[in-house]
């Protein structure tokens, strides 16, 4: 499937290099996209004060069929990208007390939402899989749920167990080929919609481990996975604030991995002294420092 053209990346283009009637042509769509994604080509043209032949010659200058199709991406642009664009070109200085309130408080919301929606029952079942498990394997793709993913692994690993945690597509795949009765997997999306991870769940399943997803409820991970736990956290609309769902993920993991030292035992408390023994033997001397971090 070829890649859709960016039209609002393009009328930005004509607006600035385009001809005189180009250029102000694209400024009258830029300046109000909503408009001109509904407006008759008529209308359009006696706005910016061209012929209608002129907003056809822009379309189709930009790689689009004619105008008709120049209209719907401008409406799948406001679909897909419209919350972004209110304030494109607009210098903001939120101050320093604003933007850490701004990150502050959203990430306390994260936390809370975690603290109030999350079932221990399930974190139990998780925990006393884990704990027992030859191999486990955690899967997720894009920014935050390969995050999760690689974090989790780094938490448990130190418990002694077998973990592994994959972000690449392919790899994913081939792992999960690797499982069997005595594997635990665990997949991470925000969507529930990773062909990889869903897929990797499915194989994982077919040999016999037990699968476990954390994602948006009703997805088709959701419905893959032996057991999933519901996440589906609604973010502020500050799209110039990295998204504060990092911090919930990050609680829920931590709370698995808790939950899984809790299960293993004295065994994972030897396992972490020998850990923080190599490295006080490499010169980090400080017992208040965190366990490898």
């Amino acid at each position: 499937m070829n890649q859709p053209l960016d039209v609002i990346t393009l009328l930005r283009q004509r607006s600035e290099n385009g001809a005189r009637a180009e250029r102000h042509l694209a400024k009258v769509v830029l300046a109000d996209v909503k408009w001109a994604a509904h407006a008759p080509i008529a209308e359009i043209a006696e706005t910016a004060g061209v012929s209608e032949p002129t907003v056809t010659r822009l379309a189709t200058r930009m790689g689009f069929r004619g105008t008709r199709d120049l209209k719907i991406q401008l409406a799948q642009a406001l679909v897909i990208g419209g919350a972004f664009m209110d304030s494109i070109g607009e210098s903001i200085d939120l101050g320093k007390s604003r933007a850490v309130l701004a990150v502050c408080r959203q990430a306390h919301n994260a936390l809370n939402y975690i603290e109030q929606s999350v079932d221990e029952h399930k974190i139990e079942r998780i925990a006393n899989r884990f704990a027992t498990a030859d191999k486990i394997f955690i899967f997720g793709t894009g920014g935050i749920s390969s995050f999760i993913a690689e974090e989790l692994r780094f938490r448990l690993f130190r418990l002694g167990l077998n973990v592994t945690s994959e972000n690449d597509a392919q790899i994913q795949r081939m792992n999960a080929a690797l499982s069997t009765e005595t594997t635990a997997v665990i997949g991470f999306s925000v969507s529930g919609n990773s062909p990889s991870v869903c897929d990797s769940l499915r194989i994982a399943s077919e040999y016999g481990a037990e699968t476990f997803s954390v994602t948006a409820p009703g997805s088709e991970l959701f419905e893959q996975a032996d057991l999933s736990i519901p996440f589906k956290y609604a973010e502020d609309g500050n799209y110039y604030k990295p998204s504060s769902t990092r911090f919930a993920l990050l609680a829920l993991g931590d709370i698995i991995a808790l939950k899984t030292a809790e299960k293993v035992g004295p065994v994972a408390l030897e396992n972490m002294r020998r850990i923080k023994m190599s490295l006080t033997t490499a010169n980090h001397n400080d017992p208040s420092m965190p366990l490898g971090d």
